[in-house]
């Protein structure tokens, strides 16, 4: 499968590219404040949406191995600290099966910093590659980012 359709373009949105990137019948990881739009999309498309429980703390979780096809989180930066999101990329790493998708959202502008934590692009984009994944596509914008990376085998 091509990793980004050719019949994409710039105007394709992030949740698009995203589930249409998976075989039909994936099991899809869903992180964050519940989207109805963004987790219909998944369901129209024929995914099955797993969502977390807001209540349990990411950094403690633990995943079967190798059971999920993609992961999206939302809002990563807004709970957790760089460091923290390096134990949780590797338990996401665990968890989804080789060449399975992460998505992951995060703002990126210090006037937002009251709410949430400010990921600096460029560690993000080294701890992604240290924890096993490669970026296939950085979405940004003034004051988030989202990253849909590939986990690899």
């Amino acid at each position: 499968m091509e990793i980004i359709p050719s019949h994409f373009s710039d105007q394709t949105s992030p949740e698009s590219w995203f589930s249409d990137s998976l075989p039909r019948g994936s099991c899809i990881y869903y992180i964050g404040n519940e989207d109805p739009q963004t987790s219909g999309r998944f369901l129209r498309a024929g995914h099955s949406v797993k969502f977390h429980d807001m209540n349990r703390d990411l950094r403690l979780m633990s995943l079967t191995e190798a059971s999920l096809d993609a992961i999206w989180w939302n809002d990563a930066s807004r709970f957790f600290t760089l460091e923290d999101a390096h134990r949780i990329l590797n338990t996401f790493f665990r968890g989804l099966r080789p060449g399975g998708l992460l998505a992951m959202s995060f703002l990126k502008d210090e006037k937002l910093a009251k709410r949430s934590h400010i990921w600096k692009v460029t560690a993000l984009q080294s701890l992604l590659r240290q924890s096993g994944y490669s970026l296939l596509a950085p979405y940004e914008q003034n004051s988030f980012a989202l990253y849909l990376c590939r986990r690899t085998t």
